[in-house]
């Protein structure tokens, strides 16, 4: 990804991918903040459906929308980067009523995103998040919708409508949050989560409610019919009243010890490809959030002089490079400084046509002759062939070998020279005058 990434953006971490889809960690350097970002170049038109949801979401439950770029090749968003546990990652103390107020947590931030007309439509486990703070927020909404709802998603969470092709809707949500429940709980049989036709059967079959039936405002939740189900509002309350405290340091190791594992499998790859620079920007995180910093120390101390000796061996060839730039354009101001003076004009005997874009094009690229100009007065003008033509600052015109006819003008238009220069052809292919043709005898003509 280091190639790819966005201009401003370093030290990406696989945070996984679907598809094309892929989601990054990555160090923005300006304000200096670590971000996610989400790439898809198979369908942009998903990236800016969920760009625009987000959009419209300030202060929801779910990431913020913090850049974007959709018209590159490669379009990618960048959202806040969220301190918490996924649902499927959880502490794996948690008692039951612990769960139940994650869940009903949850059923609160998507009763916030039905409370503004949007459909999640992929409440899978993955796709939510715990906060130490007691919040539970919905992350991943490429399949959300706005008003329209999309026929995608994960189909362990599906309920009977959508296994039989409908989109998704608010109902379809709620079922999912009582199947992410029973999962949690542990209810759900393994046969019925590892195959999809085991879970179509167990769906149609109705027989997801009995698997809750010492809970009813969960098996409410996963019932067959979509008007039976409980508003999200409705189940936040329900299962709220059967939940336990919430486990905020538990969650907080959990979600420090999920990053630092992350970061050190970055580095480890970053060690491998002597990629020195977001080795050191991973470990000075880690050092951080780290309760006790001080033995990772040594290796952020390696990494920064890694990172500098290989600065040094590139700056030989940064400062030949630098030079080789300057030295080029030197020597292109010198020559457009020699010959800016000089136009390119098509001599008016010649057979040939010549087509200029701009008749003050400095040449010839080669002069071979000087003719040395009268004194002019102030305000004079100078055409070579008729053409208007810059006054030389050291008073010598500069000629390729042809024939040519100067005129100086003063201010009011009289001429004071008008004189012919006789030399060699200036027009490709034409015939060459020898060179002693353009002599000062020529010159007096």
């Amino acid at each position: 990804m280091r190639n790819r990434l966005p201009p401003d953006f370093s030290a990406a971490v696989s945070l996984g991918e679907g598809g094309q889809a892929r989601t990054w960690l990555a160090w923005q350097e300006d304000p200096g903040r670590w971000v996610v970002i989400k790439t898809d170049p198979r369908d942009r038109g998903e990236l800016r459906a969920e760009a625009e949801l987000l959009e419209r979401l300030p202060g929801a439950p779910v990431p913020a929308l913090l850049a974007k770029d959709l018209e590159t090749h490669r379009p990618w968003i960048a959202m806040s980067w969220i301190d918490g546990v996924r649902l499927d990652s959880l502490p794996t103390d948690l008692d039951d009523t612990e769960i139940l107020s994650l869940v009903s947590a949850a059923a609160r931030s998507v009763g916030a995103l039905h409370s503004r007309s949007i459909v999640h439509g992929d409440l899978s486990p993955a796709n939510l998040l715990a906060l130490p703070t007691g919040e539970v927020l919905a992350v991943d909404l490429g399949m959300a919708s706005f008003g329209e709802a999309h026929l995608g998603g994960t189909w362990e969470t599906f309920s009977p409508e959508r296994l039989q092709g409908k989109p998704a809707s608010p109902a379809s949500d709620i079922f999912a949050l009582g199947v992410l429940t029973l999962r949690l709980l542990g209810r759900l049989p393994e046969p019925w989560t590892s195959s999809r036709e085991e879970w179509t059967l167990a769906v149609l079959e109705e027989a997801l409610p009995a698997l809750a039936h010492d809970i009813p405002i969960l098996a409410r939740a996963v019932d067959a019919l979509p008007e039976n189900r409980p508003s999200a509002i409705g189940l936040a309350q329900g299962l709220g009243v059967l939940g336990g405290s919430w486990p905020h340091e538990r969650l907080r190791r959990k979600a420090q010890a999920d990053l630092d594992v992350l970061l050190r499998q970055a580095i480890e790859e970053g060690i491998k490809s002597k990629n020195w620079n977001d080795a050191w920007r991973w470990q000075r995180e880690r050092i951080e959030r780290s309760e006790d910093p001080e033995p990772l120390l040594p290796d952020l101390g390696r990494f920064a002089r890694e990172r500098e000796a290989h600065s040094r061996r590139h700056l030989p060839w940064l400062a030949l490079a630098g030079f080789l730039a300057l030295a080029s354009a030197v020597l292109g101001f010198t020559y457009f400084q020699k010959h800016k003076a000089v136009v390119a004009p098509a001599h008016p005997d010649s057979t040939e046509s010549v087509h200029w874009e701009d008749p003050r094009l400095a040449w010839p690229s080669n002069p071979v002759e000087s003719f040395k100009l009268p004194s002019p007065p102030p305000g004079a003008s100078l055409q070579v062939d008729g053409l208007p033509t810059d006054m030389p600052l050291d008073g010598i015109l500069l000629l390729s070998r042809g024939r040519h006819r100067i005129q100086l003008r003063d201010a009011v238009g009289i001429p004071f020279l008008d004189t012919i220069w006789l030399g060699a052809r200036a027009i490709a292919r034409a015939p060459v005058i020898p060179p002693s043709h353009t002599t000062a005898e020529s010159l007096a003509k």
